[in-house]
């Protein structure tokens, strides 16, 4: 019904349309995806409470996950792209009807990828193309539900009590687990000896009546996140007699026949630790969108290092955990930033208000002209930036600071200056606030005409004040815009720029 030129938006169930994982849904999403041309696809889920929020004279609000797809007529090439825009929460909004979208906000990726990738949509929610690239390198490693050879693997929900119409006699006497928490007692076990008996057990009348993932050498995990302690948890279990726990449909158990399986030591150390959060929110739909609790086939597909003896050796800490499952995976220094600050700052962020770590200004202490984060920041965009050009280029990173008479400005400016002559890689400038107003001023001039950077929240302008060229990067000042993280992914952006600008250069010499 549409012209050549015409579009038609659709306002569409994110969580069916974009996050479900079963073949019917992945199916339907391919033909979508390859059949019609989609120019964009803007995907409301963060924002769930605020863009269907209650007005006046209203009975009830929608609270469901919601996305906006954009088609065009026609049908679209494989290597065409897609634009995926995911807002996020900005509190300082005019009105509920204002919606913010940030640079980083902002994802492209080819219908290929749209089309083959099911995990991409949440993966670019949250992460980035380096989180996508990380979450491929993963995709060889064992998981619960694929462990390898020498390894026969039960696992399944609790108990689902329901109806209680269906008698289970042979689970009386059964040591249970039913308390909503693990005990306080152990990082990573749960004694079984101490636990309760049944003396009589109705499920419910649809329920699984294969109870061998109760068994003996056993894996309880919590199936939903737990926001005291930011992270998932689990425990293997501890019995003087080698029995295993029957317990309750809010943990997931795990079984194998492998005696003292160093298989469910890797899963036990993976899902108490922060990768496990970092990877479920990347990957499972529910998680990233609307609900803390993954589905079991979500969580029995979480990467696990390869199980080895000694992993649980020494742990004392979750601290201790982290560590060792990094170490485990062999993740470079890079790939534990993006684990870290998506942990840190990320999820905070979606999780909570504005107290958030990700919403609080950048750390100046008085009288003094340390940065810690935004030296962080620098620190990993020159790491890149060196990366692709040369570790003998030099690149130097200039913090701007107001002097400490001054308020601070709601905005940070820094300058990346390739080729320069400065002995430090990173030096904070103390600048008097008109001064500052000053500069701004007249990178808004070059960037989009006088007074346009000022209704931008982030931009960047790349010039050669001193035949060197420099680039400066220009963002609010809230902690979630300087992580070590942000910096790698400006730097990238930055370098595929000056690719680009490279070799059009050579093509107008060639050309010429």
């Amino acid at each position: 019904m549409l012209r050549n030129t015409g579009r038609l938006a659709i306002i569409q169930s994110a969580s069916s349309l974009l996050f479900n994982r079963q073949p019917r849904a992945i199916s339907f999403r391919r033909k979508l995806l390859t059949s019609h041309r989609i120019e964009e696809i803007i995907n409301l889920s963060a924002l769930r409470f605020k863009v269907f929020k209650r007005k006046h004279r209203t009975i009830r609000a929608s609270v469901s996950p919601a996305c906006i797809v954009v088609l065009a007529p026609g049908v679209p090439a494989v290597d065409e792209r897609i634009s995926y825009v995911s807002p996020k929460k900005a509190e300082e909004v005019l009105d509920d009807f204002q919606i913010v979208v940030e640079p980083h906000d902002r994802r492209y990726l080819t219908v290929h990828e749209a089309s083959s990738d099911s995990v991409v949509w949440s993966a670019l929610m949250w992460g980035g193309n380096r989180d996508l690239v990380l979450l491929g390198r993963l995709r060889g490693h064992p998981t619960l539900a694929n462990p390898g050879l020498g390894y026969e693997v039960k696992s399944r929900e609790g108990i689902i009590f329901g109806d209680r119409k269906k008698s289970q006699p042979q689970l009386r006497g059964r040591r249970i687990l039913e308390a909503k928490q693990f005990p306080a007692t152990s990082l990573l076990h749960v004694d079984v000896d101490t636990l309760p008996r049944l003396e009589r057990v109705e499920t419910d009348s649809r329920a699984s009546t294969d109870f061998s993932a109760f068994e003996w050498p056993q894996l309880i995990i919590k199936q939903s996140w737990q926001k005291g302690a930011s992270r998932f948890q689990a425990r293997l279990t501890q019995s003087s007699g080698r029995e295993g726990a029957v317990c309750t449909q809010s943990y997931v158990t795990v079984h194998t026949s492998a005696p003292q399986s160093s298989l469910l030591e890797s899963a036990c150390l993976v899902f108490n630790s922060i990768f496990a959060t970092y990877y479920l929110l990347l990957t499972s739909g529910r998680f990233a969108t609307y609900r803390p609790e993954p589905l079991t086939e979500e969580l029995t597909a979480v990467p696990l290092p390869r199980a080895r003896r000694g992993l649980l050796d020494d742990i004392n800490s979750v601290r201790d955990i982290d560590m060792r499952v990094f170490e485990a995976f062999g993740f470079r220094d890079a790939e534990q930033v993006l684990i870290e600050d998506l942990f840190n700052v990320t999820l905070p962020d979606f999780q909570g208000d504005r107290s958030s770590p990700g919403r609080q200004r950048t750390a100046r202490e008085k009288n003094s002209t340390s940065e810690p984060q935004l030296t962080a920041y620098c620190e990993y965009f020159i790491r890149v930036l060196k990366a692709g050009f040369g570790r003998d280029k030099t690149v130097t990173a200039i913090i701007f600071q107001e002097d400490e008479k001054d308020s601070p400005l709601p905005y940070r400016l820094v300058a990346f200056e390739l080729g320069g002559m400065m002995s430090q890689d990173i030096r904070v400038n103390r600048i008097k606030l008109p001064e500052l107003f000053t500069e701004l001023e007249r990178l808004g001039g070059s960037h989009r005409g006088r007074g346009q950077i000022y209704r931008q929240r982030v931009a960047r302008v790349y010039e050669s004040p001193r035949g060197n060229p420099t680039v400066f990067v220009i963002k609010p000042d809230l902690c979630r815009y300087w992580t070590r993280s942000a910096g790698l992914g400006d730097a990238d952006e930055v370098a595929l720029d000056l690719f680009r600008w490279y070799q059009a250069a050579i093509q107008s010499e060639i050309a010429s």
